[in-house]
């Protein structure tokens, strides 16, 4: 009868009948029938134990489980473990109950962090959508730093930090070496420039030599005419010699 408190009944059947049992009738004797399987027709399940959904004990339904107790390896009696259906059924509607008042609470409380969650989510995105538009702007300053509970989200915001400190570095470089570049071809252009003066000197020189070139022709012709009257003179004068 120690099983009373939890509704439980129990009963060790030998030899066919209940050899003790905690089930009384309704004339609160112990009750002499208790349903046992056949062991010739159901020798390994009386080796084993087996359980009953239905068993019928004085106009009673039960739910029961049967085990064997052996004695040297050979079964000498059977033990039995009986709730009532009823009973049983209304503690399984009230854990159902109990399950689904439980599963509401836990559907709120999950729908609550969720929406927080959520939240939170919408506002790392919002940020992350930020920082991109800002780069997309050709902005490269550092914004304000912000953690998410999201691992992959967490790695997302350091992607991004990165990527613009990285930009920011890239663009500085690019800055730098335009910068040189702009000297280089200052530069370059101030000897261009010199260069077309010294060109234009030398073409305008190179016009004076072509003109003092052409006066010079024009004198060694000069030169050769008179040379060629000279030569005339000359002979002349040999002819008037000759001839004196």
């Amino acid at each position: 009868d120690s099983l009373h408190d939890e509704k439980i009944e129990m009963a060790i059947i030998a030899e066919g009948i209940p050899a003790t049992t905690s089930i009384k009738n309704k004339n609160d004797y112990r009750v002499r029938e208790i349903p046992l399987r056949d062991a010739a027709t159901y020798s390994e399940d009386i080796e084993n134990g087996y359980y009953e959904e239905n068993v019928v004990i004085d106009e009673k339904v039960y739910f029961a489980y049967y085990v064997p107790v052996k004695e040297d390896g050979k079964v000498i009696a059977m033990a039995f473990a009986g709730k009532l259906q009823n009973e049983a059924n209304a503690a399984m509607s009230k854990l159902t109950q109990s399950f689904v008042w439980l599963s509401v609470v836990l559907l709120v409380i999950f729908m609550a962090v969720d929406l927080v969650f959520c939240k939170s989510l919408s506002k790392t995105f919002a940020f992350v959508e930020n920082n991109i538009d800002e780069l997309s702007k050709g902005s490269l300053l550092p914004g304000e730093e912000k953690n998410s509970i999201v691992r992959e989200m967490d790695d997302l915001l350091l992607s991004t930090k990165v990527m613009q400190e990285n930009l920011a570095k890239t663009i500085g470089k690019v800055k730098e070496i335009s910068g040189q570049l702009s000297g280089d071809i200052e530069e370059v252009t101030d000897l261009s420039d010199f260069s077309v003066i010294r060109a234009r000197k030398i073409t305008a020189s190179m016009s004076k030599l072509s003109e003092a070139t052409e006066v010079m022709d024009q004198n060694v012709q000069s030169i050769r005419s008179q040379m060629t009257d000279i030569e005339n003179c000359i002979n002349d004068i040999s002819e008037s010699v000759e001839h004196l």
